[in-house]
């Protein structure tokens, strides 16, 4: 098949992974909600400016619907509190964030804490990942200082820089598709949210984690963490404007930003060089080896695809290796669906036009804090 019928299949394969937008929306609202109720007048942690934004996937575009049904988008958050690391203990951190959300009757109901976070679960749709954190005023900048329950270090890290990274990896192409993306609904490029744009890298990185999830068992010892395959990916990159030859060139290409500094796998974080997120493969040499092979096995599915003698044969070969699999109102993909912002499927009427409109729109504001409609209504 041709090089565009591919494309055209990949991307509909990677916007079948992608996180609703009704699902995106609510939890935006809820966090926004916790934010409001971490911070409001008469919070125990108001005094230490409560801030609270997303951080992972979720914050680089690169969500994908979960593989198994049941199972709910994870959706991970920094809690950071304005604190000197001097002046508190990680334990005591993590404790003041979910002592206060506790105190919420709604949020005590579906509160549970995990190792380095507080889980909010949202009816089988999505949980929040409430991370507690504190400035890194050594490494300055937007470094944060994280919680362990298993570790007794202060752990570092950076997700706003490594984020802004990663969007300077595919700034050219991206701000394209998005100005795109205003232009087909008519609004200006700052009112489209950066969630709502996916640029090449974005889906192809988007492509390989499902692709990494239905090759290697949950849990096994040679599954590629999702931070070494997006920070390979945005280094491999080349500006290319389709799904299929960014994901091709990817897959060739990754191998060779592993770095080996005397004798040991490094794959540098770019946001905070000292971290190697390469780390686990120094304990278990033959995870880098099953890494290349799995790159490989990529490569190979492409060019099974490339060469099918169908298109139906093509989808098919891109639904098995690629696709969403059972997992949260699994989306059916027609080749038939145009891309987004492709109005090459439109077409004139065939009467006359007569171009003078009326119309009316009636909205209701909704606030910050989600507790229901607001009443203020807004005519146009």
């Amino acid at each position: 098949m041709t090089s565009a019928a591919l494309n055209r299949l990949l991307d509909q394969a990677a916007a079948a992974l992608d996180i609703p937008e009704d699902v995106a929306e609510d939890a935006i609202l809820q966090y926004e909600s916790v934010a409001a109720w971490l911070g409001e007048e008469g919070s125990p942690l108001r005094d230490y400016s409560p801030e609270i934004y997303p951080q992972g996937s979720f914050r680089l575009g690169t969500p994908i619907r979960p593989l198994l049904r049941g199972e709910e988008f994870d959706i991970d958050l920094v809690c950071r509190l304005a604190i000197p690391k001097e002046n508190i203990t990680q334990k005591d951190l993590k404790q003041r964030v979910g002592d206060r959300l506790r105190q919420n009757d709604e949020l005590s109901k579906i509160l549970a804490p995990k190792r380095r976070c507080w889980t909010l679960s949202y009816k089988a749709r999505f949980h929040l990942d409430v991370l507690p954190a504190i400035p890194d005023f050594d490494a300055g900048d937007d470094s944060i200082l994280l919680t362990d329950t298993e570790l007794t270090r202060w752990q570092h890290s950076n997700p706003i820089g490594y984020a802004n990274w990663f969007f300077e990896c595919m700034r050219a192409v991206y701000e394209e598709q998005r100005a795109a993306l205003a232009e087909a609904a008519g609004v200006s490029v700052e009112d489209v949210p950066r969630w709502r744009t996916r640029a090449p890298l974005q889906r192809a990185v988007q492509l390989l984690k499902r692709h990494r999830d239905l090759r290697f068992p949950l849990g096994s010892d040679d599954r590629p963490a999702s931070i070494v395959i997006t920070t390979l990916a945005a280094r491999a990159y080349r500006q290319q404007t389709e799904v299929y030859s960014a994901l091709l060139g990817l897959a060739r290409s990754m191998p060779h930003y592993i770095e080996n500094r005397a004798g040991r796998w490094w794959i540098a974080n770019p946001a905070h060089p000292e971290e190697n997120f390469a780390d686990k493969w120094n304990e278990k040499p033959g995870r880098k080896d099953a890494f290349v092979r799995w790159l490989r096995a990529v490569e190979a599915d492409l060019g099974s695809a490339a060469a099918a003698p169908s298109d139906a044969a093509a989808d098919q070969i891109v639904r098995k290796q690629f696709g969403p699999g059972s997992g949260l109102a699994k989306v059916a993909v027609s080749a038939a669906v145009p891309a987004l912002a492709d109005s090459s499927h439109l077409h004139g009427s065939r009467w006359l036009e007569q171009r003078v409109y009326h119309c009316r729109v009636r909205g209701w504001v909704y606030p910050a804090v989600r507790r229901g409609k607001g009443t203020d209504r807004v005519d146009w």
